[in-house]
């Protein structure tokens, strides 16, 4: 343990997440980053019955806190090492407690028996093999939330790596003749997965190792589905699906500051700037340069659409922001609604990806034939 943690309490850090000016709450912030996971359990006690400006600051440290905890784990996805044998309640326990994350209530099947020799498991691989010993099934919940099902999971053909998971879901077999030949073509479901709470800034992308078709990726949840098409499939064996799937993910970000007439702020190939405003808000412009276009997304990539709102009196609130795309053009406004009450908006503070990076697994399913 170092001396911060061991000098600092962290009911006092989230006290002072409150504090009545600025500079102190920012200080706050720093520490509870750099505390980490510690603190990040504590941020979340009774926030739900808070009034919007009073855990706005609370959920904005929140937030800074897991986009490092996600960076972390995919710098270093650590391995999962359990033996256990016991009920699933408390095996269910023993991975929340190694991956920082709280167990969902109630959590069904707890009593259910297991017995489970666990070694260089992902995070994923580990919740999947300790519900299927019990005849259950698991998923990461709201904020990391493990949680559990009392059916068993189906058979789905699955890949891990690191923090992914890629699931084979649905699969399908059409006979085509044209009178002179017969052949058979597939159709195959997707479910791509990370560890809470990493999630890639764009869809992934999948290239088939041999003739297919890949449709665009559609969001899932934290994740997505990708359906693929596989033709000349005859024979009497499984699908075989070989190909690699790409993401991009932030690493870093930083944190970015625009007050009303305070002009343009640029970072990490982003222009920012406050549109327009009136009592009701305001309208953020956010604007990628040469750099960020280059790359060829869709759209902003590594900018989370939640502003920290600081108001003229001290008042702070987290707001989510309604984004527009300009026809044309990268930029994107934000319409920016603190509420009714909150008064003149002082400074606005987003963050933005300071570093992106691409990942890759290597897919090479054997998909029983329907």
């Amino acid at each position: 343990m170092d001396l911060l943690t061991a000098t600092l309490r962290t009911e006092d850090i989230v006290a002072q997440l409150a504090a009545p000016t600025l500079a102190e709450r920012d200080r706050a912030t720093a520490t509870a980053l750099a505390l980490g996971a510690p603190v990040a359990a504590r941020l979340l006690d009774g926030v739900d019955a808070l009034a919007p400006t009073d855990k706005g600051r609370r959920l904005w440290t929140f937030h800074g806190l897991h986009m490092r905890r996600a960076a972390q784990r995919l710098r270093d996805p650590r391995p999962v090492e359990l033996r256990h044998r016991g009920t699933l309640g408390e095996a269910i326990a023993i991975l929340a407690a190694e991956a920082g994350v709280p167990v969902a209530e109630p959590l069904a099947g707890a009593a259910l028996p297991v017995d489970v020799d666990l070694r260089g498991f992902t995070l994923l691989q580990a919740l999947d093999a300790v519900c299927a010993a019990a005849g259950a099934r698991g998923a990461q919940g709201r904020r990391g939330a493990l949680a559990t099902e009392a059916e068993p999971l189906p058979p789905f053909p699955t890949a891990y790596d690191g923090v992914w998971r890629v699931r084979a879901v649905e699969a399908r077999v059409e006979r085509v003749t044209d009178f002179v030949a017969t052949r058979a073509r597939a159709t195959v479901r997707l479910q791509v997965d990370w560890e809470w709470p990493v999630a890639s800034v764009g869809p992934p992308r999948l290239t088939l190792a041999g003739p297919g078709r890949v449709e665009e990726p559609v969001a899932h949840g934290a994740g997505a589905e990708i359906v693929v098409g596989l033709d000349d499939v005859g024979g009497d064996g499984p699908l075989r699906l070989h190909g690699e799937l790409e993401a991009v993910f932030a690493l870093d970000h930083e944190e970015l500051r625009i007050t009303p007439g305070g002009g343009e702020v640029e970072a990490h190939g982003l222009a920012v700037r406050i549109e327009r405003q009136d009592d009701a808000g305001c309208v953020l412009r956010v604007e990628p340069r040469a750099e960020l276009r280059a790359r060829g997304d869709a759209g902003l990539v590594g900018v989370p659409g939640s502003v920290l709102c600081l108001g003229a009196g001290g008042r702070e609130v987290l707001v989510s922001v309604h984004r527009i795309r300009s026809v044309g053009v990268a930029s994107e406004a934000w319409g920016v609604r603190p509420p009714d009450d909150f008064g003149p908006i002082a400074e606005l503070r987003l963050r933005a990806a300071a570093r992106l990076e691409s990942r890759r697994i290597a897919l090479d399913l054997a998909i029983p034939r329907p």
